[in-house]
């Protein structure tokens, strides 16, 4: 029995040891494979490496190949950046070479903008100030020319006209004296300045006459601000035989005024040399020097020579103004050759500086380089990745291969049987059973016994020879540490205490030194600080100069936008004081303060402004309403017929509307003023009566226009409604739909609602004061709620009939009378049923609609996010019935395909976005009733008919996560 039990044992131990054997096999199979991983991922890794030195090499050779562009661009652009005198530009964009591509690093072109800045922004308010200097020297100009022009066509021949006449001249017989008379032949050029100068000094040169007595006589009693001659009794002429105007004034020869009243005239004025003795009681006097005497007046005139009376003078005054015009003319010319001249050398700085902005070399192989080098970095960082993974399935290999080898050398240990020797033991082991264990255990027993005695022999020698080598070792040592503890003893006695204190000493001042180095090295430190704080605050000083400088000339650049405001019209829309003005000239003082008159004009338009907090929502619906009023405004004057003309300009940022009429160019306030006066007068002229007859009259208009609307309405609704009973579900239900009076109307509403279903010819003076009472409460009403809205808004929500009616829908079941389609019917109707209750009369609707259109006319229905929530089975009923009602759908969706058996052709087109390039690609993809055909080549497309406008050549492919957001058309 204890044999058999030894043999089984050894058995066992067979066993166990070929299993660990087996395991030991399988871990080194797996260690030369994760080692062949290893070394190819480290082959990768080089390979990797590689890439980035090249990556980067092609980084540093395209930043090298754009510095050397930009050199190149400078030497070709240098004038102008000479011109605007900014010589740290080339440097500053060198700098930015180093950086290009970094991530918050500025680009060329803006380093470019802010280094040109203000240069520009000077030139540009050079040119804005030549702008407005030669559209001022235009002005005058055309003034001027103007003048002339009025000169030359003796058209400006009159003297001015005096303020205490003011009365109009045109169409009334008759002339002013200078018109009426020359002088005579013997009358030299002084005296005849003398007597014109006298004449105009006395008010009689420009004074009317008039051929008919009565008719003046008329216009004196009408109190007309005007002058009139009028020939003095005989008896209170001059004495016969002393001189009057009329031996040194002829009568011209004209059919104005006759001759014996222009002479009695004449001779009722004196002609005398001494005017200081004239009587105040006395006629009229002149003298040729210049004097005169007009009742209790008296006084003298000098001009040197005749400039009204006679076409001779009035030829030379003509003459000579004439020339001054031409000469003032000649002056403006050069001045605006000269503003035309430096405007064009500024535009053409200008010009040449955009050139050169759009010539900066760019710095796509620079972006193209670090992105290669981002992909090589990335790739270099994966394959690292891969090879540290690769090399922890090694170490785990190996790991578990020293583990399966640990677990059988311990297993051959403790079962002492080798794993090569398992066959062997195997055998003897059979062998043993058929010889006698017995024997083969003594023998075996016998061996490891003797193989014992020998290694504790060797161990024994090997510790003898131990215990000898370190018996020497002990006395060497002793020896030396003998001779050691001599030669101090000796060495101590010879220093003896001043050994000591020299010792002491020289720690000490090693101590000393150690403080001082700390000492000074701290001083080092606060003295670079203390510079770095000095250098910090100079550098804040003058950043903090140049913002005060850049504030100051913003404030100034701002403060001119504020001219086109100081208009007294838009004063006074803004409700300004509108006696504000802007300044003449806007100079820079030293003390950089801005004028007075802008100051206030700022001040009021802030205190005006100051309760709005407009938004950028709010401004967009302004520009919207204000290009929507401009429209509406160009386009009702002229159809009113009465030659209106709107006009405006937004030359100051200001947008000015003026309106021409038959008064000239007018503010569109006052025309509207003007306008509403003339309104308020013409309503004033109607009766009672005639305002109840026009009442009526628009009353039946307005009862006839929402009449045939409503009929309108209904026939398509009840259109609508018969497409959606003839559409049946899959289940067999129906939608329809009507159209009924609201259940929030009240009793009056719902009269107006029948009396308007009728034909309004048939409506009688008491349903026409019905339906005015009724506009007119609810009128008033709406103008109490809402004071501010405009009237033609109020009317338009007042009568807006679609608000008294609402839609009401009905569900059809098969052989059941139809029931109200509510919320709690809608939601006991399965997932698809409500789908497509919802989505039908959008269809019908849109097909009645289409009904009016020609019959190949395309009937698109835009639908975005279309079928959101709708399920597979929902969204195949939806596809049926636009099929049934022959729609073309263009829709978007997310997962959203065309494919249902329904559908005969659609056309689909799969986006793809990539954040990493920061691009889109496209798929079609064209669905032909059984399956979607990719287009691969672009012939799909191009069958299709599509211009492929918005393929980018050459574009690469497409990497990262991509959101698919199909697009698709459904042809019915």
């Amino acid at each position: 029995a204890a044999v058999s039990a030894r043999v089984a044992a050894r058995r066992d131990d067979l066993r166990v040891v070929r299993g660990h054997a087996t395991q030991l096999a399988d871990a080194e199979q797996v260690h030369a494979r994760a080692a062949e991983d290893a070394a190819a991922a480290t082959a990768a890794v080089a390979e990797a490496e590689q890439r980035h030195e090249a990556a980067t090499a092609a980084v540093a050779q395209a930043r090298q190949e754009l510095g050397a562009a930009l050199q190149r661009w400078a030497d070709q652009h240098r004038q102008p950046l000479e011109a605007l005198a900014v010589p740290q530009l080339p440097a500053a964009l060198a700098d930015v070479v180093d950086t290009v591509g970094e991530p918050g690093a500025p680009s060329l072109r803006e380093v470019y903008a802010e280094q040109t800045a203000a240069a520009v922004t000077e030139r540009r308010e050079a040119l804005a100030g030549l702008r407005a200097q030669r559209q001022a020297l235009a002005g005058r100009r055309g003034e001027l020319a103007e003048q002339r022009e009025r000169i030359a066509a003796e058209r400006d021949d009159a003297p001015p006209v005096p303020a205490t006449r003011t009365a109009s001249r045109d169409q009334r017989p008759g002339a002013p004296l200078w018109r009426l008379v020359r002088f005579a032949d013997h009358v030299t050029d002084a005296d005849a300045a003398g007597l014109e100068a006298a004449l105009h000094a006395a008010g009689l040169l420009d004074a009317w006459l008039h051929p008919d007595p009565q008719a003046t006589a008329a216009a004196l009693a009408a109190v007309e601000p005007d002058g009139y001659l009028l020939p003095a009794d005989p008896a209170r002429r001059p004495t016969p035989g002393s001189p009057t105007l009329a031996e040194v004034l002829v009568p011209e020869q004209q059919d104005l005024v006759p001759a014996d009243r222009i002479a009695a005239v004449l001779a009722s004025v004196a002609l005398s040399d001494v005017v200081t003795g004239v009587q105040p009681a006395a006629t009229t006097v002149v003298s040729t020097a210049g004097g005169f005497a007009h009742g209790l007046t008296a006084g003298s005139h000098h001009k040197p020579a005749p400039e009204y009376i006679g076409a001779t003078a009035r030829a030379a005054r003509r003459a000579a103004r004439l020339a001054e015009c031409d000469r003032q003319l000649a002056d403006l010319d050069a001045e605006i050759t000269d503003c035309d001249q430096q405007r064009d050398l500024h535009q053409r700085l200008l010009a040449q500086v955009d050139e050169a902005a759009a010539a900066l070399p760019a710095a796509t192989g620079v972006h193209t380089a670090l992105r290669t080098l981002d992909h090589a970095v990335a790739q270099l960082a994966a394959r690292r990745d891969a090879e540290a993974a690769a090399t922890a399935r090694l170490d785990q290999a190996v790991a578990e291969h020293a583990v399966a080898a640990s677990a059988l050398r311990r297993v051959v240990a403790e079962r002492s049987l080798p794993a090569e020797q398992v066959d062997e033991v195997a055998e003897a082991t059979d062998r043993f059973e058929r010889t006698g264990l017995r024997l083969d255990a003594a023998r075996r027993d016998a061996a490891r016994g003797a193989e014992a005695a020998q290694q504790a022999q060797v161990r024994h020698d090997e510790a003898v020879q131990r215990q000898a080598a370190a018996e020497q070792h002990a006395a060497e040592a002793l020896a030396r540490h003998r001779e050691k503890e001599e030669a101090y003893q000796v060495l101590h006695a010879a220093v003896g205490p001043e050994g000591d204190r020299v010792l002491a000493e020289a720690a000490q001042l090693a101590e000393q030194v150690t403080a001082a180095e700390t000492a000074v090295r701290r001083a080092a430190e606060q003295l670079t600080s203390a510079r770095e704080q000095r250098a910090s605050a100079r550098t804040r000083v003058e950043m903090g100069e140049q913002a005060l400088a850049a504030a100051v000339s913003d404030a100034r650049h701002e403060a001119a936008r504020l001219r086109p405001y100081a208009q007294p019209d838009l004063l006074g829309l803004l409700r300004c004081p509108t006696d504000l003005r802007w300044p003449a000239s806007l100079d820079e003082p030293d003390d950089d303060e801005l004028d007075a008159a802008v100051v206030a004009l700022h001040e009021a338009i802030l205190a005006a402004t100051s309760q709005l907090s407009p938004t950028e929502t709010s401004l967009k619906q302004s520009a919207t309403r204000l290009t929507t009023a401009l429209s509406e405004l160009q386009a009702q004057l002229p159809a009113a017929g009465l030659d209106h003309r709107p006009e405006w300009d937004t030359d100051d940022g200001v947008i000015v509307v003026r309106v021409a009429d038959e008064q000239g160019l007018s503010p569109v306030a006052h025309f509207a003023e003007r306008i509403a006066r003339q309104r308020r007068d013409q309503e004033q002229l109607l009766t009672d009566a005639e305002q109840r007859i026009l009442e009526d009259a628009l009353l039946g208009q307005l009862a006839r226009q929402i009449h045939t609307r409503t009929i309108e309405a209904r026939d398509l609704v009840e259109r609508m409604d018969e497409q959606m009973r003839s559409r049946k579900m899959s289940s067999g239900l129906t939608v329809g739909v009507g159209w009924r009076v609201s259940d929030e109307l009240d009793s009056e509403q719902r009269e107006v609602c029948k009396l308007l279903d009728r034909d309004p010819a048939r409506l009688g003076p008491a349903q026409l004061a019905t339906l005015r009472r009724h506009f007119a409460d609810r009128i008033r009403t709406a103008r109490a709620q809402a004071p501010e809205q405009p009237f033609r808004e109020l009317l338009g929500q007042v009568l807006d009939y679609r608000q008294w009616r609402v839609f009401a829908f009905t569900l059809h079941r098969p052989g059941r009378a139809a029931e109200p389609l509510t919320r709690a019917r809608h939601s006991q109707l399965s997932g698809g049923e409500q789908s497509v209750s919802l989505h039908l009369p959008l269809f019908a609707a849109a097909n009645a609609l289409f009904g009016s259109a020609r019959p190949d006319a395309p009937r698109l229905l835009g639908m975005d996010e279309a079928f959101a929530g709708v399920d597979e089975t929902g969204r195949g009923e939806l596809m049926s019935l636009a099929r049934q009602f022959d729609l073309d759908l263009f829709m978007t969706g997310y997962d959203l395909w065309a494919t249902g058996a329904a559908v005969r052709a659609a056309a689909h087109y799969d986006l793809s976005h990539s954040a990493v390039d920061h691009t889109v690609s496209t798929v079609l993809l064209v669905w032909d009733g059984e399956a979607n055909v990719a287009d691969v080549d672009g012939t799909l497309a191009q069958a299709l008919g599509s211009p492929q406008s918005r393929r980018a050549p050459g574009a690469t492919a497409v990497t990262g996560e991509a959101a698919a957001a199909p697009t698709l058309a459904v042809g019915g």
